[in-house]
């Protein structure tokens, strides 16, 4: 949970960004609580909650030039929670539903306050499994962000993918990644777009 500071935390420069090669490594402590429940062979449910209470937290924020550098935080708490839903319909087909919650206070010694990229968390996914062939769809949603940095208090992102064994060692797959070209991003700032929509056909070989 705690890091050290990487070299592109210290290091990295461009025209937008510069590191810090005085940070400090991060302190602190974490507690973790969780159960699990299986209620019949297929179904689970799973549920987590965190706390964090970090000093010298690392961020990277905009300084007062508008330069993004990395800094130390006096203090970061976050606690938050993860609740998760998993069954089996069929031999065929199943289903998972998904939901956290994140919720982050600072205290930044240049001013600079970190934002919750995504405070609530939304999955979900169905499955196909027969024979040579599988296939899922999978949603990502958040809501909660602050439009100021983000651009959008939510999104909803839906990513494709099937695939065909032909052989034990051939597979050809297809791809459609954020198939609605939704535009969000998962870090403040419109200056790190996620990748819009996405196809990609292909086939792996075993040898």
């Amino acid at each position: 949970m705690f890091k050290a500071p990487t070299a592109d935390d210290m290091y990295y420069t461009d025209a937008y960004m510069k590191g810090n090669p005085d940070l400090d490594p991060e302190s602190g402590h974490v507690e973790n609580i969780g159960i699990s429940h299986v209620f019949t062979p297929g179904t689970s449910l799973d549920l987590s909650y965190f706390n964090s209470d970090l000093h010298d937290a690392i961020a990277w924020g905009p300084d007062s030039t508008g330069i993004w550098t990395s800094l130390n935080l006096n203090e970061e708490k976050k606690h938050g929670l993860t609740l998760s839903w998993k069954q089996e319909l069929s031999k065929q087909w199943s289903y998972n539903l998904g939901y956290s919650y994140t919720h982050t206070e600072s205290d930044a010694k240049s001013g600079y306050l970190l934002h919750n990229s995504m405070p609530n968390g939304y999955r979900i996914g169905l499955h196909y499994h027969q024979g040579p062939w599988k296939a899922n769809l999978e949603g990502r949603m958040g809501s909660g962000l602050d439009e100021t940095y983000y651009g959008d208090h939510h999104y909803a992102v839906f990513d494709f993918n099937t695939s065909y064994a032909a052989t034990d060692q051939l597979t050809f797959y297809a791809k459609a990644l954020n198939f609605t070209n939704q535009a969000y991003s998962r870090y403040a700032g419109w200056n790190y777009p996620a990748p819009g929509r996405f196809f990609q056909i292909g086939m792996t070989y075993t040898f």
